[in-house]
């Protein structure tokens, strides 16, 4: 059965409102802040429409803004050259609220097929971040940031039928005060702050401030263990999912954000304005 890569393209010029970890913050800009996107997650298209009609997955890129990198535009054009080539549907998301003509344009002008989409209400808080989804919107796997050119053929891989490279889980401080943790869990606190009651036996969090995690992490903790982030720790629940993005794309195979919230599913956009969406197949 074929995957179809549906390659939502969305322009946006807002910076982040608050510090981000200088490795995370070259991959990506927050938006806004709230509970982001995360797999297993939803992701509608505005007219309520299927992603794909008769295949299994879509691919949606949320690029930064009209300002993005040489290096954000390249990796999206390859992405969307690969969609070409595979005869994939794609698609192109432009943010509800962007001011930028220059822009649309552009993509008019290469014949790209446009929806508009409320980011903040989607969830999708950091760009540029490209999404596998189900015809449905199911999120099977994601990348946000730019990949670099040495990495953009893995990233691809990973996007379209390898594992997640940003893989990570949610638990309820009542299920994770009240389970059984792995003999070898480790815990993770991003401050010193600690409001969440910890299970018996547990150990000792391991206290590494989100600016440093990057760096520090892969030195400090066992990869291979379960690693357990104390959301509570964190300024918000926004730095709680950075930090399990930072650990997953470093190779940490089961990660759980401890308190983090779930989205719920989006209602669908059907009155939000298109363009150029119907011109495209139906699709």
């Amino acid at each position: 059965m074929g995957i179809a890569l549906t390659l939502i393209l969305i322009l946006s010029c807002k910076q982040s409102s608050q510090d981000r970890p200088p490795a995370f913050q070259a991959r990506a800009r927050v938006t806004t802040q709230g509970v982001g996107l995360a797999i297993g997650d939803s992701l509608s298209r505005p007219d309520a429409r299927p992603w794909s009609r008769d295949t299994v997955s879509a691919i949606i890129i949320a690029p930064n803004c009209h300002s993005c990198s040489n290096a954000e535009k390249e990796f999206e054009n390859h992405v969307y050259a690969y969609c070409q080539a595979h005869s994939l549907p794609a698609f192109y998301v432009v943010a509800a609220e962007s001011p930028v003509q220059k822009d649309l344009q552009e993509l008019e002008r290469l014949h790209r097929p446009v929806l508009r989409l409320d980011l903040k209400s989607v969830g999708l808080l950091r760009l540029p971040t490209i999404l596998r989804v189900s015809s449905n919107g199911v999120i099977r796997s994601m990348w946000t940031g730019v990949a670099p050119r040495n990495e953009r053929d893995k990233a691809l891989r990973a996007l379209i039928s390898g594992p997640n490279v940003e893989s990570y889980k949610r638990i309820r401080n009542e299920d994770f005060q009240e389970g059984r943790l792995p003999s070898d869990a480790q815990l993770l606190a991003l401050s010193s702050r600690m409001s969440t009651t910890l299970p018996q036996h547990a150990q000792k969090p391991a206290v590494i401030p989100i600016l440093q995690l990057a760096g520090r992490a892969p030195r400090e903790l066992f990869i291979t263990r379960s690693t357990y982030i104390l959301c509570s720790t964190a300024d918000d629940v926004l730095q709680c999912q950075d930090a399990a993005i930072i650990l997953a794309r470093a190779g940490f195979t089961n990660v759980y954000a401890v308190g983090l919230p779930t989205r719920p599913a989006p209602a669908p956009q059907s009155n939000a304005p298109q363009l150029d969406g119907d011109r495209f197949n139906g699709r």
